[in-house]
C-alpha cells in the first residue's frame, strides 16, 4: 500500500514539474519572439505609421494627502500612475504559447511614455520606483508606478485658517511635442480615483476634477496636450480654533478687565501689558505657519485688530490713572466735566454715588430759605453754646451776682449798640433775647452777635460779661472803646427780654482759633471731596470705555470672522468620498 502512495506521489511530482517546465519554455519562447526575433525597439514610439497618434489612457489614483506645507506652498501626495496603450509589435496568438494571455515585462525592455509631473517641487520628476509592465497578448500594455510627488500649489491664505485651497498636478510627456501623444481618461472618467484614498487629519476633499488641456511648447512652439488633475481641499478648522482664535479671542477678553481694576495700583498697566506681550507671541506663531503673501490673512487681521484694540487700551488706561490722580492744586475740573462725569453719565452707566446727588444741589441750588423762629447753628459754634451753658451754671452757682451800676452801664452799651450795630461789623457782642441769639461783628468793636451760638430757650436772666484784658484801665472798659470788655464784676437784671453775654478776650481768640479749624477741616473736607470727585471721573471713563470695548471687540470679531465663506459650512468627508468614487465607477 505504502509502495502505491509513493508511486503515485512520484507521478504527481513528474507531472508537475513537466507541466511548470512547459510553461516556462513557453513563457522564454514568446519573450523570444517578441522581443529577439523581431527586432523590437524599446526606443520607437509604437506606432505603424510616424505621423500617426499613439493613444494613452490616463488615470490618476489618490492614496493620501501627506502633507501641505503653507510657508513653502507645496503639496506632498501619494499617488499611483494609471498609464494603458496599445503596442502592436508585442501582439501574439495564446495558443501558439501554452494558452498564456499576459506577462510581466521589466519596463526597460518595452516602450514606456516618458510622462513627468511638471509641476513638481523638489527635482524628481518621475516616479522613484518603476514597477514591471504588464503585457497582454492582444498589445495592451498597463503600467501602473507609485510615486510620492511634492508639487507646487499656490496657497490662498486670504482666509486662514478657513481657507479652501485648490492644488493642480499636470502630467505629461517630457520628449514628445504636438499630436504624438494623444491623452484620454480611463473609461471616461475625468476624476481621481479614491478607492483607496486614506483620510487627512488636516485636510477635506471636497473635490478632484480633471482635465486635459493643450500647452504651448516654448521650444519648438508647438501644442502639446497634458493631462490636469485639480485637487479642492479645504482646511479643518478645529486645530487653529482651538489653538489660535480662541485663546486670542479669551487674551482680549482678559484685558477688558483692566477697566474693573482700581485706578489707583500698578495692576492696571501691568494686565494690559502682559496681554499685549501674549498676543504678539501668537502674532510670532502665526508667521512661522503662513507664507509671505500679497493679502493679509483673516486671522491675521483679527490679531492686528486685537493688538490695536489693547494698545489703545494702553493709552486710555493712562488717561484714567491720569484723571485718578489729578489733585485741587494742580487741576480745576472744568463745568461740562463736573456735569458730564459727575451727574449725566453715571446714570446710564448704572453707576450710583451715595449723597451725589444732595452734594450736587448744595453746590448749584440756592439753599433752602431759613425760618426766623429756626436757628441756623453751624458745627463750628457747638463750642460756644457750651460756653453758654458753663456761664449759666456759673451764674446759678453765684460765679456771676448783679450789680446795679454794672446794669446801667449794659443798658448804655447795649442802646450805643443797637444805634451803632451794622450787618458788616467784625467785634464780638453777645445778647440773649427771648428768639435766640445773634453774632455780628465790627472794625472797631470786637462784639459778636451770639444769634448762632446760643440756643433759642438759653436763659438770659438780664446776665452779662464785658470782655476785659486783665491789664486794662477803667476808661478802657467803656463800652465806647469797645476792645476791653469786664466779667470782674456781676451783672444786674437789665430787662425781661434780653441781656448780653460778654465774653473775655482769651475766649474770643479761643473762637477765633476755633474758626480757623473750622475752616482748615472745611478746606481738607473740600480738597478730598474734590479728590473723590477726580476718582470717580476715573472709575466713569473705566466703566463707560469698558462698554465701548467691549461692543467695538465682540462687533470687530464678528465682523473679521464672519467674512470667511465656509466658517459656517460643514464637510461630511465620508459622503464627498462616496459621490466621488461613485462617479469614477460609473464613469
Amino acid at each position: 500500500m505504502d509502495l502505491i502512495l509513493l508511486a503515485v506521489l512520484a507521478c504527481f511530482l513528474v507531472g508537475s514539474n513537466t507541466e511548470m517546465d512547459e510553461r516556462d519554455l513557453d513563457e522564454r519562447k514568446l519573450n523570444y519572439d517578441l522581443f529577439f526575433k523581431n527586432g523590437y525597439n524599446s526606443l520607437i514610439r509604437p506606432v505603424v505609421n510616424t505621423s500617426d497618434s499613439l493613444q494613452i489612457s490616463f488615470s490618476l489614483a489618490l492614496s493620501a494627502i501627506i502633507n501641505v506645507d503653507e510657508k513653502n506652498q507645496v503639496i506632498i501626495t501619494n499617488v499611483w500612475l494609471q498609464m494603458y496603450w496599445n503596442d502592436y509589435q508585442l501582439v501574439w496568438e495564446p495558443k501558439n504559447y501554452g494558452n498564456i494571455t499576459q506577462i510581466k515585462i521589466d519596463n526597460k525592455h518595452i516602450w514606456v511614455p516618458d510622462v513627468v509631473l511638471f509641476n513638481n517641487a523638489d527635482g524628481n520628476f518621475e516616479p522613484s520606483y518603476s514597477p514591471n509592465c504588464v503585457l497582454e497578448y492582444n498589445g495592451n500594455v498597463k503600467f501602473i508606478p507609485p510615486a510620492i510627488y511634492t508639487s507646487s500649489c499656490t496657497i490662498d491664505v486670504e482666509y486662514f485658517p478657513f481657507d479652501q485651497q485648490e492644488c493642480e498636478m499636470k502630467f505629461g510627456s517630457w520628449t514628445f511635442e504636438g499630436k504624438t501623444l494623444n491623452y484620454k481618461f480611463q473609461d471616461g472618467n475625468n476624476n481621481l480615483d479614491l478607492s483607496d484614498y486614506m483620510k487627512n487629519g488636516a485636510w477635506d476633499i471636497i473635490d478632484c476634477p480633471g482635465s486635459i488641456e493643450y500647452i504651448r511648447d516654448s521650444i519648438t512652439q508647438e501644442f502639446k496636450e497634458i493631462v490636469v488633475f485639480k485637487l479642492v481641499i479645504r482646511r479643518k478648522t478645529l486645530f487653529y480654533t482651538v489653538n489660535l482664535i480662541i485663546p486670542c479671542f479669551l487674551h482680549a477678553l482678559v484685558c477688558l478687565c483692566v477697566f474693573v481694576l482700581p485706578a489707583d495700583g500698578s495692576e492696571k498697566i501691568t494686565l494690559v501689558i502682559s496681554v499685549l506681550v501674549i498676543i504678539t507671541f501668537f502674532s510670532f506663531q502665526l508667521l512661522q505657519i503662513l507664507p509671505p503673501s500679497m493679502t493679509i490673512p483673516l486671522i491675521a487681521k483679527y490679531f492686528i485688530f486685537t493688538f490695536i484694540m489693547n494698545v489703545l487700551e494702553i493709552l486710555v488706561t493712562v488717561l484714567i490713572i491720569f484723571a485718578n490722580h489729578k489733585t485741587p492744586r494742580t487741576d480745576i475740573m472744568p463745568k461740562w466735566m463736573c456735569w458730564l462725569f459727575l451727574y449725566k453719565l453715571p446714570k446710564y452707566l448704572f453707576m450710583e454715588r451715595p449723597n451725589h446727588d444732595q452734594r450736587w444741589q448744595e453746590k448749584n441750588c440756592t439753599p433752602p430759605p431759613s425760618y426766623p423762629n429756626t436757628p441756623q447753628v453751624p458745627r463750628a459754634n457747638i463750642f460756644l453754646r457750651n460756653l453758654a451753658a458753663e456761664n449759666k451754671l456759673k451764674k446759678k452757682h453765684g460765679v456771676l451776682n448783679t450789680d446795679s451800676r454794672e446794669n446801667e452801664r449794659v443798658i448804655a452799651w447795649r442802646q450805643k449798640f443797637s444805634k451803632s450795630h451794622s450787618p458788616g461789623a467784625s467785634g464780638v457782642t453777645v445778647s440773649s433775647s427771648a428768639s435766640g441769639s445773634h453774632l455780628s461783628s465790627d472794625a472797631d468793636n470786637p462784639t459778636m452777635e451770639m444769634r448762632e451760638f446760643v440756643p433759642p430757650n438759653f436763659p438770659t436772666n438780664g446776665h452779662r460779661c464785658m470782655l476785659r484784658d486783665s491789664g486794662t484801665s477803667q476808661s478802657e472798659e467803656s463800652l465806647d472803646g469797645g476792645r476791653s470788655l469786664d466779667l470782674a464784676r456781676p451783672v444786674a437784671h437789665a430787662g425781661p427780654r434780653s441781656s448780653p453775654l460778654i465774653l473775655t478776650k482769651e475766649i474770643y481768640s479761643a473762637s477765633n482759633a476755633i474758626k480757623f479749624i473750622c475752616r482748615q477741616m472745611r478746606n481738607k473736607e473740600d480738597y478730598h471731596t474734590v479728590l473723590d470727585d477726580w476718582k470717580y471721573v476715573a472709575a466713569v471713563l473705566d466703566r463707560l470705555l469698558m462698554v465701548i470695548f467691549i461692543l467695538v471687540s465682540l462687533g470687530g470679531t464678528l465682523g473679521v470672522l464672519i467674512n470667511a465663506p465656509h466658517i459656517l459650512e460643514t464637510v461630511d468627508q465620508d459622503q464627498i468620498l462616496n459621490k466621488i468614487r461613485s462617479r469614477v465607477n460609473t464613469g
